[in-house]
């Protein structure tokens, strides 16, 4: 271990990283207090650990587990925004073209508007939730 202060430790000489190369020492480097580099073995120090050794984490009980104190605002508001938008987008198309004297140049530019809009809330939002429920991370 090297006794200067601010200084990397360094590897042992000759010894290959997680990723087989010797040549880059500032990411693959072993960790204090391991003698050797060994990824045949597990890694650093030989030793064989795992995950699922080191950590008591339970993989199928955190599949089951969701944080509803922060999923329920986002889920609310992606809720009141989808069914406003399709229901005020889709009036709004629907009333200027079911009255033919609201087919005006501006009218139907508001329309080609709605229906854009209405295409994102319907496309988007529902990609938006999934996301945010989904079990991986970002």
């Amino acid at each position: 271990m090297n006794a200067s202060v601010g200084a990397a430790p360094t590897r042992p000489p000759g010894a290959a990283g997680w990723n087989g190369t010797t040549d880059d020492p500032l990411y693959d480097y072993p960790l204090a207090g391991a003698e050797t580099w060994d990824n045949a073995s597990g890694g650093v120090g030989g030793g064989g650990a795992t995950n699922e050794s080191e950590y008591d984490y339970d993989y199928e009980a955190a599949l089951d587990t969701f944080f509803w104190s922060q999923l329920a605002p986002p889920l609310a508001v992606y809720a009141a925004t989808y069914v406003v938008g399709v229901a005020g987008n889709g009036l709004i198309i629907f009333t200027i073209c079911r009255f033919r004297r609201l087919k005006t140049t501006t009218n139907v530019f508001l329309a080609s508007l709605a229906s854009a809009d209405l295409l994102l809330i319907l496309l988007c939002i529902p990609v938006k939730v999934s996301r945010l429920t989904s079990r991986c991370a970002p």
